[in-house]
C-alpha cells in the first residue's frame, strides 16, 4: 500500500513540476556534486519526528534556485529542513503544511552555524516522499532536461 502511495506521489510531483522541470538550468545549486550538495553527509543521518511549525520559500546560498524549507518542532528542538528545489516539490504545500506530523529523515549539518536537516525521505499523511536514494543523490538529478 505504501508503495501505491509513493508511486501516486511520484507521478504528481512530475506532473505538477513538468513546466517548471524545464525552464530549470541544470545547474540551478541543487544538483549533485553543488555546493550546498557537498553539505549532505551519508554519514550522517538522523530521523526526527515532529509537527510542521512552517512551510517556507528560500534560497539557501547564493547562485541557487528557490527551495522549500519546513520548520519541524520535535520534543528536543526546534529545526530547518531544507527539503530541493522548488520546480521539484512545488506541490508540498497540498501534501504538508502547518501543524502536520512529520517523519523525516536526512543529513544533520551545520549550515550558516546552525544545525540543519537536509532532507532524504519525509512521511506525512501516510505519504512517503523520497527526495535522495540511499547514496545521498537527489531524486530531482534523474528529472532535468538534457
Amino acid at each position: 500500500m505504501r508503495t501505491k502511495s509513493s508511486l501516486a506521489l511520484i507521478g504528481m510531483l512530475i506532473l505538477m513540476s513538468a513546466p517548471y522541470m524545464f525552464s530549470q538550468n541544470a545547474h540551478d545549486g541543487w544538483e549533485e556534486g553543488s555546493k550546498f550538495d557537498n553539505l549532505f553527509d551519508i554519514n550522517n543521518i538522523d530521523t526526527l519526528q515532529g509537527e510542521v511549525v512552517s512551510v517556507d520559500s528560500l534560497v539557501p546560498m547564493k547562485g541557487m534556485s528557490y527551495g522549500i524549507k519546513l520548520i519541524i518542532k520535535t520534543s528536543k528542538e526546534t529545526i530547518s529542513a531544507f527539503i530541493g528545489p522548488t520546480w521539484f516539490t512545488q506541490c508540498l504545500h497540498i501534501l504538508i503544511k502547518p501543524k502536520d506530523e512529520v517523519e523525516l529523515t536526512g543529513s544533520r549539518v551545520k549550515f550558516n552555524g546552525d544545525s540543519i536537516i537536509i532532507a532524504s525521505r519525509i512521511v506525512s499523511n501516510r505519504i512517503i516522499l523520497q527526495l535522495r536514494n540511499d547514496k545521498g543523490q537527489p531524486i530531482w538529478d534523474n528529472m532535468r532536461p538534457i
